[in-house]
């Protein structure tokens, strides 16, 4: 006789959605841009034009091709990098990454759109590989992707056409050195290269200040029919359940 004794069998999905440790969702934050428009305007122009920009480049690439390449051919290389990033949290976590955190460079801020994984994935949106880069006698995985992108580079051909150009913007290094550090694998980083297109069905929550809420409401009906939930990312679990089940979060 079994010793175990529950016989069912669980589909994974079944399992995943009780796992606490796990996030169901992926959060597209948004901020103040460097034209100074707000990130309040720039959550908005999203939910109006469907597009999510892919701005930055971003990657094991980056770099490199600022390093190494000149002019038009670097700035077509750097283009070919630019992603759109989204950070996997509980959504009773989300305020986590709208604090003040030491050494970070990029301070969101409490507005963004969140997807669950499910439709991640189907929209191209794949996680980040980090690699470590902090001193420690062994060779990083890192460098062999590295060795990749300057052989890209060396070829003399379009950066975008060499294969790695494809993989270099998910590989991401993590480290601590004397007086510095990039230590935020723990935001379980997502990416889309290039921009992306969404449909508002597509969205599992917007987040923004409760304060703001009113702003946004006449901009969260799907074509569907469907009304986008509003929730504020610093309030906690309970008032996030009571605004999912259209309760006053504040009784």
């Amino acid at each position: 006789m079994s010793d175990n004794t529950d016989e069912r069998q669980w589909d994974i999905e079944e399992l995943l959605h009780r796992r606490s440790d796990l996030s169901t969702f992926v959060i597209h934050w948004t901020r103040e841009s460097e034209d100074a428009t707000p990130a309040r305007d720039n959550l908005l122009n999203i939910l109006e034009t469907r597009t999510l920009e892919a701005r930055n480049p971003m990657g094991a690439a980056r770099r490199p091709i600022q390093d190494k390449l000149q002019g038009s051919v670097r700035e077509e290389a750097l283009h070919s990098q630019k992603v759109v990033c989204f950070t996997e949290a509980p959504l009773e976590q989300a305020w986590s990454f709208v604090c003040n955190i030491k050494y970070r460079n990029i301070q969101l801020a409490p507005f963004g759109l969140a997807f669950t994984k499910t439709a991640a994935r189907k929209m191209g949106i794949n996680p980040v590989w980090y690699t470590d880069t902090t001193p420690s006698g062994h060779d990083w995985l890192i460098k062999h992707v590295w060795d990749l992108v300057d052989r890209a580079i060396e070829a003399g051909s379009a950066f975008a056409d060499e294969p790695i150009a494809g993989i270099a913007p998910f590989v991401e290094g993590m480290g601590t050195w004397e007086g510095s550090k990039k230590e935020f694998w723990w935001e379980r980083e997502w990416r889309h290269l290039g921009n992306r297109k969404f449909a508002l069905d597509d969205v599992a929550v917007v987040l923004c200040p409760e304060r703001d809420m009113e702003y946004f409401q006449g901009h969260v009906t799907s074509s569907s029919g469907r009304s986008v939930p509003l929730i504020d990312p610093r309030w906690g679990l309970e008032y996030i359940i009571a605004q999912l089940a259209h309760l006053p979060p504040k009784e």
